[in-house]
């Protein structure tokens, strides 16, 4: 099953909001691409997130199916987990809460 690829969506434009969620992702200040990047999401690496050990990037293909969040699952949405991670995965708490959702939009269309 590793070596099928996913399922693909038809092609389809962005939204405004997912656009800027997507120059947020990738922009330096808030992070989430120096981990998160690539075509599946992930660096493949293991990172101290300060949180009881080392820990493999997940990859965030799908990720606004896949609830609870964390490798824990100590976040019931993205919204928990990108206020409360701030510092330890990027900077996403810096964010206003419509920045916040223009994040969360483009997170869930990947």
């Amino acid at each position: 099953m590793r070596e099928l690829p996913g399922p693909t969506a038809p092609p389809r434009p962005k939204s405004p909001a997912e656009a800027r969620g997507e120059a947020l992702f990738q922009s330096g200040e808030v992070g989430c691409a120096r981990c998160h990047g690539g075509p599946e999401r992930t660096d493949k690496q293991a990172h101290d997130l300060q949180s009881g050990g080392t820990f493999d990037t997940p990859s965030l293909r799908f990720v606004g199916g896949t609830a609870p969040y964390f490798h824990d699952g100590r976040y019931p949405t993205l919204a928990a987990l990108l206020a409360d991670t701030d510092g330890r995965m990027g900077h996403a708490g810096q964010l206003e809460a419509a920045q916040l959702g223009d994040l969360q939009a483009y997170l869930r269309s990947l």
